[in-house]
């Protein structure tokens, strides 16, 4: 009996650990950069590029694209939503932008 839970009382929390790493990748997150255009032509994309020199592409959504693409080489602060990370591209989705 005191086997049973043990392992139910293990398995419990490691469900609960499970389950809540999963809200931490939908946080919001915040980043201070240059808007910028990276890329060569016809395949540009527009980026923000921090002080430690990581870009981060901006894929959506149109309205603020078309605002740091038009104020390039100035300082935004950008509210994202991470949409995908890996071997060193950060792609965002970002929600809210303000110049700095």
């Amino acid at each position: 009996m005191k086997i049973f839970f043990k392992l139910f009382f293990l398995s419990s929390i490691f469900l609960i650990g499970c389950s809540s790493s999963q809200d931490c990748g939908k946080q919001e997150k915040e980043i201070i950069g240059i808007s910028s255009v990276v890329g060569n032509e016809p395949f540009t994309e527009v980026a923000i590029i921090t002080d430690n020199n990581d870009i981060y592409i901006i894929k959506e959504p149109l309205n603020i694209k078309n605002v740091l693409s038009g104020t390039q080489g100035n300082y935004y602060k950008v509210k994202y939503k991470a949409l995908k990370d890996s071997a060193g591209v950060h792609i965002i989705i970002p929600t809210e932008i303000n110049k700095q």
